[in-house]
């Protein structure tokens, strides 16, 4: 299925081994789903209809710094956690239309309806 970046006011294909940024949008369409490790180790997953900003990744070990901040507008997330999660658990969070989720173990599912 199709699955783009949307980057600024770019809209880019996705494609194996891509590198996102800051602020990437990652967008699929009806048949589409995609996966993504970033750069501390976690797995991002998401399903068909999913729109999901990446609106803040912090992995600075050496300083201590780390956060991790996913906007889930509609779709289906997946999310498996990486060293973040490891080194500090209450800096991930996945923010919804509905609700903010923190992450307390170590995987978690959201599926939202369209809007």
């Amino acid at each position: 299925g199709c699955v783009v970046i949307r980057r600024g006011t770019e809209t880019i294909p996705a494609s194996q081994g891509m590198h996102l940024l800051l602020h990437d949008i990652l967008l699929t369409s009806g048949d589409g789903r995609v996966g993504a490790i970033l750069q501390d180790g976690p797995g991002i997953g998401l399903g068909p209809n999913t729109e999901l900003k990446i609106d803040r990744f912090v992995y600075e070990p050496a300083d201590g710094k780390f956060g991790l901040l996913l906007r889930l507008a509609k779709g289906v997330l997946v999310y498996f956690s990486g060293r973040i999660a490891q080194f500090s658990p209450d800096a991930v969070t996945v923010e919804t239309p509905v609700g903010v989720v923190g992450l307390r173990g170590t995987q978690f599912a959201i599926s939202l309806g369209g809007t």
